[in-house]
């Protein structure tokens, strides 16, 4: 009997943690100018710093600022890609993570729960969490990196640079730092960039201290239940 209620409060804090945690205000986490952000690749001027703001190529990339966010294309300098004059060729036929033009990784502090995410890219890019060996698969069912060509950047069957060309992901954090990882593939002169426009959760903290509360005096009780078991046990 006593087992039957432990294990009810128990899963009732379970239902408020996911309560907190789903309800919790989100931090905007959108690529902005002066983001600082790591630059690895084979592109001059791709040495660490901070994102540069990018011109989208007009009538043609999703404009920035998608869903009201404060997102805009971004690199590693401004003069980029096409934004710079430079002539694109599309991407290559198969994409494979060595072969991206260009990764930016991009530290995530602790305390966040989860990330929500929209990623834009030319010609194609793909996600990947704390240096992982796999890129993370979208929740709207896009292919990422996608490896098909088209007159721009890669088609829209797949994350691209087009409006609505976006692969969606949900990642979980679990309240850990975390660094998250963007290969840019594009083949030419210099890599254009990316847009990222997303949110990151963060637990309630007057759920966190009901939970820290509750777990406390369920300890507290089963601690005192034993006690007066093993003083009945010997008396």
């Amino acid at each position: 009997m006593r087992m039957r209620k432990v294990s009810g409060v128990l899963a009732f804090v379970g239902l408020l943690l996911i309560a907190g945690v789903t309800e919790a205000p989100a931090i905007a986490f959108n690529s902005v100018a002066g983001t600082a952000a790591t630059c690895t690749g084979v592109q001059a001027g791709c040495d660490g710093g901070v994102l540069q703001a990018i011109a989208p190529v007009p009538g043609i990339f999703q404009p920035n600022n998608p869903g009201g966010s404060t997102a805009v294309w971004v690199s590693h300098r401004p003069d980029t890609g096409q934004g710079g004059g430079f002539t694109v060729i599309p991407n290559a036929p198969t994409v494979n993570q060595g072969d991206a033009t260009e990764t930016f990784s991009i530290a995530i502090g602790a305390g966040y729960a989860s990330l929500t995410l929209s990623v834009w890219a030319d010609d194609t890019g793909g996600v990947r969490l704390d240096d992982g060996a796999a890129y993370i698969a979208s929740t709207n069912g896009k292919t990422a990196p996608n490896p098909i060509q088209a007159t721009n950047c890669s088609s829209a069957a797949g994350l691209t640079c087009l409006v609505n060309g976006q692969a969606d992901y949900f990642i979980l954090l679990g309240g850990a730092a975390h660094t998250i990882q963007f290969d840019i593939f594009q083949r030419g002169a210099g890599t254009f960039g990316f847009m990222y426009a997303g949110e990151l959760a963060v637990p309630e903290p007057a759920t966190l201290l009901l939970v820290g509360s509750t777990l406390a005096a369920v300890g507290f009780v089963s601690r005192r239940r034993l006690q007066k078991a093993q003083q009945n046990q010997q008396a």
